[in-house]
């Protein structure tokens, strides 16, 4: 299985636009090969280098999306369940809210992973949970995983 964005490529800089600096949308993703028998997908977005006590800084969380779909399109909107143009729900992000949330680490370069994961099942989970809940859950039912990382760099702010 492969994850890719026409916007970034693996291991280079995420633009300005999808981050916290710029517009804060969700880049475009595209994602191939799915294993026989995946029933659905979530994806997580984590920041690698700015850890909290159980695991990294959560950018996105969207979960219950269809085998079918092999796609999640530029600019999200920032709700728990989004109908088009896929269905899919959206979890409460490491800042407190829906949906994505760009990069915009203190200063330097952190790296970040667009993890996808391929699942046995379709979870039954509802709209707007947490990252502890949605890897629960997803415990036992991921096929397999693949992700795509990159960076964002920022200048240190002097007020």
């Amino acid at each position: 299985m492969k994850i890719t964005s026409p916007e970034f490529h693996h291991g280079h800089p995420i633009p300005k636009r999808y981050s916290g600096e710029g517009e804060d949308v969700s880049p475009p993703l595209n994602w191939s090969g799915a294993p026989e028998g995946t029933h659905s997908f979530a994806l997580v977005c984590a920041d690698l280098d700015a850890t909290e006590e159980t695991h990294s800084f959560v950018h996105w969380i969207v979960y219950g999306i269809s085998s079918r779909i092999s796609f999640l399109p530029e600019g999200l909107p920032p709700v728990a369940e989004i109908e088009a143009p896929i269905s899919a729900f959206q979890g409460r992000n490491s800042f407190g809210n829906l949906g994505y949330g760009g990069p915009l680490p203190p200063e330097g370069t952190h790296r970040y992973v667009f993890t996808l994961y391929a699942l046995d099942a379709d979870l039954g989970l509802r709209p707007g949970l947490g990252y502890s809940e949605v890897v629960s859950a997803m415990r036992g039912h991921i096929l397999e995983q693949a992700g795509v990382k990159a960076t964002y760099h920022s200048e240190p702010s002097f007020k």
